[in-house]
């Protein structure tokens, strides 16, 4: 190949090749890919490959069932307690810079099968010490990471939902009695200086409407 290759390529390659437990990927056939020189017959052999089978559903365990197909996210302590599980996610993740996707992948994917079940989702927290109960791990990936309710998440799916501002993936309803909003910040002290403009804007329109008309002809 004469063009230079940029991580998304990297990322993008070495994606394709799922080595799964569950229906391995053929390792002999693997380097004909890598030693291809012909960039359309390698973009055939990767379209055309065989695609390895996804964790079944047993792997799960009791996990997908585990809110009791009840659970609501949009309720607010709910949504706030998954909005603290994502941040702490966040935390672990990307607080020693920013490392690729795929290797935040690879770490999730407990078992190396090249998908990210809900049982490698939940060993991947206990690990990091990051504690969930089984509901709230549930809730996650159904209503937030496993929309397609797959029972798993493969790298396409990680790389549009995982990132350093994941957490904003969950709504909570914005009380100014929480206590984010007790502690003085940029964001908090814009916006009560534009309601102190708008408040004042509207009591001196008050005052006006009150104050005597001068007489013009005196």
């Amino acid at each position: 190949m004469k063009r230079r290759l940029t991580k998304r390529d990297l990322e993008g390659f070495l994606s394709s090749f799922k080595y799964n437990v569950h229906g391995a990927t053929d390792i002999g056939s693997i380097g004909p890919l890598v030693f291809e020189k012909d960039a359309n017959k390698l973009a055939l052999m990767i379209a055309g490959k065989k695609r390895t089978n996804p964790p079944p559903a047993f792997v799960n365990e009791d996990l997908m069932n585990a809110d009791g197909g009840a659970g609501d996210i949009n309720d607010e302590p709910t949504a706030r307690r998954l909005r603290g599980l994502l941040t702490k996610i966040e935390d672990a993740a990307f607080c020693s810079g920013k490392p690729r996707t795929f290797q935040i992948f690879k770490a999730f994917d407990s078992d190396g099968d090249g998908f990210v079940s809900y049982k490698d989702f939940e060993s991947h927290l206990l690990k990091n010490k990051i504690y969930a109960s089984k509901q709230d791990v549930s809730l996650l990936m159904k209503h937030v990471l496993d929309t397609d309710g797959n029972g798993y998440i493969d790298f396409s799916t990680f790389k549009e939902k995982f990132g350093p501002n994941m957490s904003r993936l969950v709504s909570v309803p914005e009380r100014e009695l929480h206590l984010p909003n007790l502690c003085p910040n940029k964001e908090k002290l814009n916006e009560y200086g534009q309601r102190s403009l708008s408040l004042r804007s509207s009591v001196n329109q008050v005052n006006k409407s009150f104050q005597p008309e001068v007489d013009a002809s005196k």
